[in-house]
């Protein structure tokens, strides 16, 4: 697991995050299943074959201070998944500097799975200043400004974001594991 230095290097996160695992990995996901606003990793481990199972490891994010956005895309003329779909969110930092997230609704790859909803990472002091979005079927939609740390529906003709009302939770803590 390689962790991305404000876009100067990687480092290898691998041990000290506890992503490391002796078994054969068949998929990745990456959510934030506990909504809290950071993504949390889910890894399918095992054979190959469903009698050569181990337990399948989700590797809750510890979290940190900084900010995120969430965005649920809704086609009307397009997918209703919004599958395709090009987002650009542009964040005001500290400084006053202007930067542009890109990212594009899908699934993920083909050894993994990633939920519709787009997350986007803003850091410590990320202010979301507008939203663009390039519909599948060829429309284009501008957001304003949103307060940051909320997930927001955005439906294709619809000129107003939602908030998305969610209730983040703590996993439990498990008793023994696994994996040892």
């Amino acid at each position: 697991m390689f962790r991305n230095d404000r876009g100067k290097r990687f480092q290898d996160v691998t041990t000290g995050g506890g992503f490391g695992q002796l078994q054969k990995g068949h998929a990745v996901s990456f959510a934030d299943f506990d909504r809290d606003g950071d993504e949390d990793v889910f890894e399918v481990l095992g054979g190959a074959f469903p009698g050569d199972r181990y337990f399948s490891a989700l590797l809750e994010n510890p979290g940190h201070s900084n900010h995120w956005i969430g965005l649920r895309l809704e086609g009307q003329k397009s997918n209703r998944a919004a599958m395709g779909a090009r987002v650009r969110v542009v964040v005001k930092d500290a400084d006053g500097s202007l930067r542009t997230i890109h990212r594009v609704v899908n699934s993920g790859t083909s050894f993994g799975d990633a939920p519709f909803e787009i997350h986007a990472g803003l850091g410590a002091s990320g202010k979301v200043m507008s939203i663009a979005v390039d519909w599948p079927a060829g429309g284009h939609q501008q957001f304003g400004a949103v307060a940051r740390d909320g997930i927001y529906k955005l439906r294709e003709g619809v000129d107003t974001p939602k908030l998305i009302r969610v209730q983040p939770f703590r996993f439990a803590k498990e008793a023994h594991n696994h994996n040892k």
